[in-house]
């Protein structure tokens, strides 16, 4: 018998946590912090199962509603492996110490782990690498594949005796910067799939590319300051490769700062997984082009420098943590900077509903900061397609591969619009809208 119960991310983005039992062991597939508007309505701390219980982990990826709660599943008597790619055990290590500090400064924030049980996560850690067969329980094999969306992010693959079963994790975006596209799986028997743009038709075409360098470009050109508000795993590292070429090929001297504290260990990260680059990126570090490195390029660690940084008169381009401008350093940059009318505000990716970024790209003209109330006079752009994840249209054509076998499909990752929006598209499949702590049959 095999079951699937939903302890997290069933009708929401976040808090990712699926369990499969079998009569061999249960296994976890990611087990993630909820965050935004799910925190209102689920738990970090109150699991529903006995961690103890589980026999293995699964980790898809390194993103905090991934992979942000296992470290507390040590705490509370789990004893077993976590499974994943090198990249996600190195970016999952350097994400969750800095989840750690912000809990060990901030008086508000509720302490969900600590260092003994983070180091233990560490030691647990078996590594394995894409399309390599592995047995983590007996009769219990798992593969990975490259799901594009982040540094080492994978789709999974259970094979359970004679069944198999898929779990997306989060699914990327064709033609990502370094990133591999998603590889496509086929011939499995369930599947649990991300919804997150269930709902978008289809994503901007990537010739956004010329209106990305013409801002840069004019905005430097007339004196003023590019501010790009970006996360700091993935989001950075992509813009990066694009100001790459924009700089090389227009010989600027103009510096382009990256104040972020983790950033410059994300780097390292990613020169040690070099090997799993697409093509396009591998062969400009086979030509001696380095496409997450250029002359100007300064990286900002410490609130000094980046109180300089806002100081400075020249034109420049910073990218700074806070994707949707609610915290981390892009707010300082924002409230010295949003009210020069020579510089530029480049959002990236989706903003969620009510943050200060979507204010932004929704044509706000009055913004508090702090205490601060400040006009918009910078010019504001919006590049929503620069998501780590696949649209609807590309969501059906992924699937499509798995026709033949499919048997049953769960929507998860996703509000229930968009996983409404998804099964319209996808229709002649057994489609389940996933509850929270349901137990599905699938044996």
């Amino acid at each position: 018998m095999i079951n699937y119960v939903n302890y997290g991310g069933a009708d929401g983005i976040t808090g990712a946590c699926h369990m499969i039992c079998t009569d061999y062991g249960n296994i976890l597939l990611d087990c993630g912090i909820f965050q935004g508007k799910d925190i209102k309505k689920y738990s970090n701390v109150d699991f529903y199962f006995d961690p103890s219980k589980v026999d293995a982990i699964v980790l898809s990826h390194a993103h905090i509603d991934h992979c942000g709660r296992i470290p507390i599943l040590y705490s509370m008597g789990y004893k077993g492996k976590v499974y994943g790619t090198k990249a996600t055990k190195l970016l999952s290590k350097v994400l969750l110490e800095e989840s750690l500090k912000i809990y060990n400064s901030s008086e508000d924030s509720d302490k969900l782990f600590d260092d003994k049980s983070l180091d233990m996560f560490m030691e647990n850690y078996v590594e394995i690498g894409y399309r390599n067969n592995s047995k983590i329980l007996d009769n219990v094999y798992v593969e990975l594949f490259d799901a594009g969306h982040l540094l080492g992010s994978a789709s999974v693959v259970l094979k359970i005796k004679d069944k198999s079963i898929f779990y997306s994790g989060d699914i990327g975006k064709l033609n990502t910067p370094i990133l591999r596209d998603p590889e496509q799986v086929t011939d499995v028997d369930y599947a649990i799939i991300e919804s997150t743009y269930g709902s978008l038709e289809e994503h901007e075409p990537n010739e956004f590319f010329d209106k990305f360098k013409e801002i840069i470009i004019n905005t430097l050109m007339e004196g003023g300051k590019c501010i790009i508000p970006a996360a700091t795993v993935g989001k950075m590292q992509e813009i990066l490769y694009l100001l790459n070429d924009i700089y090389e090929e227009n010989k600027f001297e103009y510096k382009v700062y990256i104040d972020s504290p983790m950033s410059a260990k994300i780097i390292d990260i990613y020169e040690k997984c070099e090997d799993i680059y697409d093509e396009e990126a591998k062969c400009r570090l086979d030509n001696g082009d380095n496409p997450l490195y250029f002359d100007s390029l300064r990286y900002i660690t410490t609130k000094e420098e980046s109180i300089e940084v806002q100081e400075n008169n020249e034109p420049y381009v910073v990218l700074a943590a806070g994707g949707m401008c609610e915290g981390g350093r892009i707010v300082y940059h924002l409230r010295k900077q949003i009210e020069n009318s020579i510089n530029s505000v480049i959002l990236i990716g989706n903003q969620a509903q009510g943050t200060l970024g979507w204010k932004l790209s929704n044509g706000v003209k009055d913004i508090k900061i702090f205490k601060d109330k400040l006009k918009v006079n910078a010019k504001i752009f919006n590049f929503p397609s620069l998501s780590g994840h696949g649209d609807c249209n590309s969501l059906v054509k992924y699937i499509s591969f798995m026709e033949g076998k499919l048997t049953k499909l769960f929507l998860v990752h996703g509000d229930r619009k968009s996983q409404i929006d998804l099964k319209n598209k996808l229709g002649i499949y057994n489609i389940e809208y996933t509850k929270f702590l349901e137990k599905y049959t699938l044996k």
